[in-house]
């Protein structure tokens, strides 16, 4: 079948470039019923799978590597029963979206996108979505999108610079993926080029200041509650934002919150403690505010979002 090039899709503004040659935007083509991208330069194609939507950079890096999956957590039941699961992505994503709606993006580059499910949570809080994540989607966890030319999918090698254009975008967001990179100066400083003077990094990630583990490290005399899942670094707000200022310049921290979620995940034999949805926020809004309130001690959450603007 003829290759054709899509006419309804501005191709100049394709951040995407070819792995193989520098700087060069990839023009999106049709191929049968599916859009891949090919060099304009050198012809090379990265193809797009079917099945999940995603184009595929590994193959033409040079010794790819296969990172480990940062989707194997999606794949279990780890929350203590479904009235908590419900609660804490309820509060976390409601959190997430007064974050981005502080950085008003245009063009957002996700960093460890999993299956690209937060393209559907932001759904009319950007223009165009590009997605990246070093791991296969699991055969099991179905497609998150359709071919949708605002929404693009990427499996990338966390070895190698990401494809993108420098100073093409105007918000970074590492969402439950910035503690699973193992080797995270590079990988930030790549990132650093990629985003616009003016431009936004948002992490959200676990906090290791929360309460419940500080309280059980202070009675056991020990740091534990590391290198947990696959996790190569813990962080709270503050050891966040002296790593990312080691590893970057002209940087300058614009919003701070650990302040939102106070309860504990549990094992799922104590569930019975979170009956409902509704108990499940009692008991954080009355931890919240004995804690915060108080005693007057600062993030002190479960989970923490740090956004640093480039300047």
């Amino acid at each position: 079948m003829a290759t054709t090039v899509v006419s309804n899709i501005d191709t100049d503004q394709t951040i995407l470039t070819c792995p193989n040659c520098i700087n060069i935007p990839l023009s999106i083509l049709a191929f049968q019923d599916n859009l891949d991208l090919i060099c304009s330069n050198c012809k090379i194609t990265v193809k797009r799978d079917n099945r999940t939507g995603f184009l595929d950079f590994r193959p033409l890096l040079l010794n790819p590597q296969q990172q480990q999956s940062l989707l194997e957590q999606q794949c279990q039941d780890f929350y203590a029963n479904e009235a908590f699961k419900d609660f804490t992505l309820g509060l976390n994503n409601s959190h997430l979206l007064e974050a981005f709606d502080y950085c008003k993006p245009n063009v957002l580059l996700d960093i460890g996108c999993g299956t690209g499910g937060f393209s559907k949570l932001l759904s009319g809080r950007y223009q165009k979505y590009y997605g990246f994540d070093p791991s296969d989607i699991p055969r099991n966890l179905p497609p998150t999108q359709s071919i949708n030319v605002n929404i693009i999918l990427a499996h990338n090698d966390l070895n190698k610079p990401l494809p993108v254009i420098n100073e093409s975008v105007d918000t970074i967001s590492f969402l439950a993926s910035y503690d699973h990179i193992p080797n995270r100066g590079p990988c930030v400083q790549d990132l650093w080029q990629k985003l616009k003077p003016g431009g936004f990094m948002l992490v959200n990630m676990t906090n290791y200041g929360f309460w419940v583990k500080a309280l059980i490290n202070m009675i056991t005399g020990k740091k534990l509650f590391k290198n947990e899942h696959e996790h190569f670094c813990v962080h709270n707000p503050d050891t966040l934002i002296k790593e990312i200022s080691t590893f970057v310049p002209n940087v300058e921290v614009v919003f701070e919150d650990a302040d939102f979620q106070y309860i504990p995940n549990l094992p799922q034999r104590l569930g019975f403690l979170y009956p409902n949805v509704a108990i499940a926020k009692f008991i954080n809004s009355a931890v919240r505010i004995f804690l915060h309130k108080i005693l007057r001690l600062k993030n002190r959450g479960s989970v923490m979002t740090v956004i640093f603007k480039k300047i």
